[in-house]
């Protein structure tokens, strides 16, 4: 479909399928070694939908990923997307090796 585009506007009709079709795999076969992936494909779309609610709409992915998925790489990943999603407003954190003397730093 993505190669058909002929407007800008198709785009949008294309992602909602795209993720309509991502939710209802998840739904008939949320135990299969490819839901993880989908359901972090899934995430992100939202998230990254630049939609006013895409954030929300994401939230409940992550923590699925988590709540479902904990032991596959993808939860480590869905848990540093819901801090980054809770991180507005708040300091931020940082902490590694200083660069002059590879001493710890915490910031």
């Amino acid at each position: 479909a993505m190669a058909n585009i002929r407007a800008n506007d198709e785009l949008a009709a294309i992602q909602d399928k795209w993720r309509t079709g991502l939710e209802a795999y998840l739904k008939d076969f949320a135990k299969s070694a490819d839901a993880p992936e989908a359901a972090w494909r899934l995430a992100m779309a939202w998230e990254l939908s630049g939609q006013k609610d895409g954030e929300a709409k994401a939230r409940p992915w992550y923590e699925a990923i988590i709540r479902d998925y904990g032991t596959h790489s993808h939860a480590a990943k869905a848990k540093g997307a819901l801090k980054r999603l809770d991180s507005e407003g708040k300091p931020l954190e940082l902490s590694g090796p200083a660069l002059a003397n590879g001493q710890p730093v915490n910031v």
